[in-house]
């Protein structure tokens, strides 16, 4: 056995005296690695089963065909089209109806007739006029 080597050191076969590798907390603090990037990238089948209705036939030529005329946002990756999160939720948010308006004051009743041409539907005014 070589005298210049430590069997029960963790690095064997590196001589006594000579520093092994850094543990992995010294390596990770010199490297400053990128940050990693969060956001998903959904397939237009994933989208589809995510945000239409189940009873669409084809939920991924519907897509295809609003992404193509710019109405939703996506990016495509050679022939295939794919949506991020911030994608899908653009999408969702851009069909949503805004809620209606409270009236201040609702009038119950109805505008009192005139005469009685007035209150009759514009079906029967309309044969009035034909026959009279």
């Amino acid at each position: 056995m070589d005298p210049d080597v430590n069997p029960a050191a963790s690095n064997v076969g590196v001589p006594n005296g000579t520093p092994g590798p850094a543990p992995l907390d010294e390596i990770s603090a010199e490297v400053d690695p990128q940050p990693a990037m969060t956001a998903r990238s959904y397939s237009l089948a994933e989208v589809a089963a995510m945000c239409l209705p189940r009873e669409w036939k084809d939920g991924e030529r519907w897509l295809s065909r609003r992404i193509s005329r710019g109405e939703i946002p996506a990016y495509k990756v050679g022939r295939v089209w794919r949506m991020t999160d911030v994608d899908v939720t653009a999408f969702i948010d851009s069909r949503r109806k805004p809620p209606k308006p409270k009236p201040d004051v609702v009038d119950t009743n109805p505008p009192t007739p005139r005469t009685l041409r007035d209150a009759l539907s514009p079906r029967s005014r309309a044969r009035l006029e034909r026959y009279p």
